[in-house]
């Protein structure tokens, strides 16, 4: 699934991202917020592991076109 960035209302946007991370973590990010800042993803939240972490930029970076860039601010407890 490829989702275009300008394609789609923001906010659908942003919970199309939501659910597809969700989805591809296996829900194992808490608090997680999706933003749209200048064109580009913004992800926040929780997670138990690094590896959870870096699932959730898998699954933005594969759901969004190349264009657009991604900043993981998820934090690892």
């Amino acid at each position: 699934m490829k989702v275009q960035g300008c394609s789609v209302a923001p906010q659908a946007f942003v919970e199309l991202i939501e659910r597809f991370v969700q989805s591809r973590t296996s829900s194992n990010i808490q608090s997680l917020q999706v933003e749209i800042v200048g064109g580009d993803v913004v992800i926040t939240g929780y997670a138990n592991t690094y590896y959870v972490k870096q699932l959730a930029s898998h699954a933005v970076m594969s759901a969004v076109d190349e264009h657009v860039s991604l900043t993981n601010d998820i934090e690892v407890y």
